[in-house]
């Protein structure tokens, strides 16, 4: 839950060339862009990550699909105006990993949960400054 309206989380959430508050990333990189949609990498302790823009429902839902060496995977994210200043924000993170040994070490040391809470937070404190 998160104490904004929904359109100001959409526009932060979908707006790529803003990224600098994401304190977790080294850097991120807009290759292409057509329309709404954009392809894009992100890049995180040496670790560069391709994300294409799936779908984007203006201040209630947004897709995307990304890939690396390692894995495919997408997220997606649904936000749900409780009123006119607080949204509920549920994001939902999947991964595959087609290298049966890499899908093993990605229990050891790719923490999805703790990922998403690293997002959250940065976003809270954007949205605490805006």
């Amino acid at each position: 839950m998160y104490s904004a309206n929904a359109e100001k989380i959409y526009n932060i959430i979908t707006d790529n060339q803003n990224w600098q508050y994401r304190t977790s990333l080294d850097n991120l990189e807009i290759l292409s862009r057509d329309g709404e949609n954009e392809v894009w990498q992100e890049t995180t302790n040496g670790i560069t990550i391709l994300f294409k823009t799936r779908e984007k429902r203006p201040f209630e839902y947004y897709a995307f699909d990304m890939s690396s060496q390692f894995f495919t995977g997408e997220w997606h994210a649904t936000l749900t105006p409780i009123d006119e200043e607080q949204t509920r924000f549920e994001a939902t993170e999947s991964l595959t990993f087609p290298n049966p040994f890499i899908r093993v070490l990605s229990y050891l040391f790719m923490d999805l949960e703790k990922f998403m809470q690293t997002y959250e937070d940065e976003l809270r404190k954007k949205l605490e400054k805006e």
